[in-house]
């Protein structure tokens, strides 16, 4: 396994490795790509101070493989769901170095952002690796429609087996394939994204970020349908509830009209301060392929306007429809007009209603937060410890949940002192910690005697970062086998590493012994709520609160008969109970039963 300071030419097995031209990065600052054989892929991005790289992805580890040289930053910060660690690029003449490694993450999305230091001349990005079952993700990326707001963008797979033939849309939301070259295709068979840059009366509008086809004329797009106004229907989802179309751009008649959507958003949109209006870097328009609107020209009905091309944003040229060549290219606009639902309130007393499902109580409880190891890094998270006595006695063993002999043993001559721990895979607060004591009484005397019990948010081995004191104990006495000693943290805080740090065991020997180290997160009680009927409005819920509170399961409405039985009373203020007989009165209050006696659509 590949070590901080070596050389990671390629990933080893089980990893995955991205390119520092992979659009999925996004850059900050002044960043230059320069040619160098001896990188990653042959190529890296350089930059002086403080400029960042942000992205996402979704994975249990992830490594930074860059240059290593004496004039680089050696405090280059990396945040990683709000926890920052510090990559050190200065400790190594070398490229394709391995600059960073995490593992032991959870298997779940996970932000991050790189920024480059301040101490040193250059900073570098080459490459990353990830989970070969892994996903790398823009940062603005999302993966379902219903998540999509201005300025997030969502992933498309395009594909044309014949050149000036309109292709298929497919895998929206997923990963399929590489990307489309921004320069685009005769035959593409790739990824792109839509952006989304408008919810125009709940029908959202999202735009191509590049040109995913050349090649293909005017009229072959609108033999298909994809260049007249209302577009071309398309399943894009496999889902028959979702309406969505294809059509083109609007492009302005002239160069001197700006009431156009290639203008409008291309052009001149921030989409909402989520971008630098007319970014390259996001609409890819400066690659040698202008884009098709539906627009005409008023001076010539034969041609359509083209828009972007070679440098200039603002390029508007008139093409006759029926041009085929590289430097016309298809960018599709889609529309997504609505998720059909069927949600429903129940109108009754004049109030609009929905049945709210109650909750269980959660008693007060303490929940073991650190995972059955297997490894100092599965299943998750990682343990480390200062010394080990040999490998029979890693670390992770305190972690298994066994009884096993001697569980964990620092090195040999440690003297009594030394640390272990364990980092989660993101910050937990923790309330209560358990040492449990060794199986066989010889080995009593090796246990700690006094400790600290410590948190940190920095720290990459145990013994750099800020650790805080959450805890410390003095003369520990371990006097039975395999028993537990619980200790409760009064002042708990959240931090992503926890480490016990002893500095005197229970004996002469040099070394300590530990079986188990078990750490809780408290669990507070909730009380019951009660399922209910919940009202929502006393006038006709708009279109939106259909959507967000209506019900789509009507399955409480369900009635089954039930029969009342009553005890024979005297109808009198005691209630006497009288004997048997075969005619009685009785008054039932019917309205403390929720009945249905009509339902009106609207």
């Amino acid at each position: 396994m590949a070590t901080i300071g070596q050389v990671l030419p390629t990933p080893e097995s089980g990893w995955r490795r991205y390119e520092e031209d992979s659009p999925l990065f996004v850059y900050g600052g002044s960043w230059e790509s320069l040619t160098e054989a001896q990188s990653s892929g042959g190529k890296y991005k350089r930059t002086g101070k403080s400029a960042t790289v942000k992205f996402a992805f979704v994975g249990t580890k992830l490594r930074i493989v860059t240059i290593g040289w004496n004039n680089r930053h050696k405090d280059n910060k990396l945040v990683i769901d709000g926890v920052t660690y510090n990559v050190d690029t200065s400790i190594s003449d070398v490229y394709k170095m391995l600059a960073f490694d995490i593992q032991g993450l959870s298997n779940t999305a996970h932000t991050v952002t790189y920024t480059t230091g301040t101490d040193g001349t250059y900073g570098d990005w080459d490459a990353i690796d990830i989970d070969s079952t892994g996903r790398l993700y823009h940062p603005d990326e999302v993966t379902k429609i219903e998540d999509l707001t201005i300025g997030k963008r969502i992933r498309c797979h395009y594909q044309s087996t014949i050149s000036g033939n309109v292709g298929t849309f497919s895998g929206l939301g997923q990963e399929t394939s590489d990307f489309i070259p921004v320069t685009s295709s005769a035959t593409p068979n790739g990824d792109f994204y839509f952006i989304m840059i408008e919810n125009w009366n709940g029908q959202k509008r999202l735009i191509a970020d590049r040109n995913v086809q050349h090649s293909i004329s005017w009229d072959a797009l609108n033999t298909s349908g994809i260049a007249s106004g209302s577009g071309l229907p398309i399943n894009i989802l496999n889902d028959k509830e979702t309406i969505a179309s294809i059509r083109l751009l609007t492009g302005g008649e002239t160069s001197a009209s700006k009431d156009n959507e290639w203008d409008k958003y291309i052009v001149s949109s921030t989409l909402n301060g989520t971008i630098k209006a007319g970014d390259d870097n996001v609409w890819n328009w400066n690659p040698t392929v202008s884009t098709w609107t539906s627009t005409t020209p008023p001076s010539n009905s034969a041609q359509r306007v083209a828009r972007g091309y070679n440098a200039d944003i603002n390029t508007h040229v008139g093409s006759v429809s029926s041009t085929v060549g590289v430097i016309r290219g298809f960018r599709p606009t889609l529309l997504i007009d609505s998720q059909l639902l069927n949600n429903s309130f129940i109108l009754f007393n004049g109030e609009y209603k929905k049945w709210a499902e109650g909750t269980p109580t959660i008693e007060e409880s303490f929940s073991l937060a650190t995972p059955k190891m297997t490894s100092n890094t599965t299943p998750s998270g990682r343990v480390f410890s200062d010394t080990v006595f040999s490998s029979a006695y890693d670390p992770w063993m305190v972690f298994n949940q066994v009884d096993d002999g001697e569980g964990y043993a620092s090195g040999n001559g440690s003297g009594g002192k030394g640390f272990l721990g364990y980092q989660f895979p993101s910050a937990v607060v923790i309330t209560k910690y358990v040492i449990r004591s060794m199986t066989g009484s010889n080995h009593l005397d090796k246990m700690p005697k006094d400790w600290s019990f410590e948190g940190s948010n920095d720290s990459t081995n145990g013994t750099d970062g800020t650790w805080v004191v959450l805890d410390s104990r003095t003369s520990q006495i371990w006097t039975t086998i395999t028993t537990d000693k619980e200790y409760f943290i009064s002042n708990p805080k959240s931090f992503i590493t926890y480490r016990l740090r002893w500095t005197a065991n229970n004996g002469v020997a040099s070394y300590t012994d530990i079986n188990e180290l078990k750490m809780y997160s408290y669990i507070p009680y909730v009380p019951a709520t009660p399922s209910s009927w919940k009202t929502i409005s006393t006038t006709l819920p708009s279109v939106d609160n259909f959507k967000s509170e209506g019900m789509s399961d009507l399955s409480i409405l369900d009635r089954k008969p039930t029969t009342f039985t009553f005890p024979m009373d005297d109808n009198g203020v005691s209630g006497t109970v009288l004997g048997g007989g075969k005619v009685f009165k009785e008054k039932i209050d019917l309205k403390r039963f929720f009945d249905v006696n009509s339902l009106s659509v609207k």
